[in-house]
């Protein structure tokens, strides 16, 4: 009985062993951490095309509702893997959050569709993975955008 209590054991060691390992390889639905309730603004600069970072904003956005909008189409953008990544994009954000310090803001590269069309963002340094908006978010991105807007 003494060698069957030591196999058992050893059983439930293996599974809790390997449940523990698959648990971490999971991905996040996001690469980082999202804590879109703490956004707290949020700066949009025109790309500068060379895949870099734009830091000209022409627009900060501040308002509550308006941040409200970003933070439902960032939640609910579908995920898709990039066979290529994307180098190029329209807009760069950048999401600035109440309860972080600075360097916990994020960047975020904006690819507008053209109405009717699907938009993308995707988070500087995970350029293989895109969240797709809806064609309606991307009206919606047009009408927030202005006259900035291609």
């Amino acid at each position: 009985m003494k060698r069957y209590r030591g196999f058992f054991f050893l059983a439930i060691f293996i599974i809790l062993s390997v449940l523990l390992l698959a648990g971490p390889i999971q991905k996040s639905r996001r690469p980082v951490q999202t804590r879109y309730e703490h956004l707290a603004k949020i700066s949009i600069a025109k790309s500068n095309q060379s895949g870099n970072i734009s830091k000209d904003f022409f627009m900060t956005v501040i308002e509550p509702d308006i941040i409200r909008l970003f933070e439902e189409m960032l939640e609910k953008a579908d995920e898709e893997s990039l066979k290529d990544p994307i180098v190029h994009s329209d807009y760069d954000l950048h999401l600035t959050f109440s309860d972080q310090s600075d360097e916990a803001d994020e960047w975020v590269h904006l690819y507008l569709g053209n109405i009717g069309e699907r938009s993308a963002f995707v988070y500087h340094g995970y350029e293989d993975m895109a969240y797709f908006t809806s064609r309606e978010d991307t009206k919606v991105l047009y009408d927030l955008l202005g006259e900035h807007a291609p």
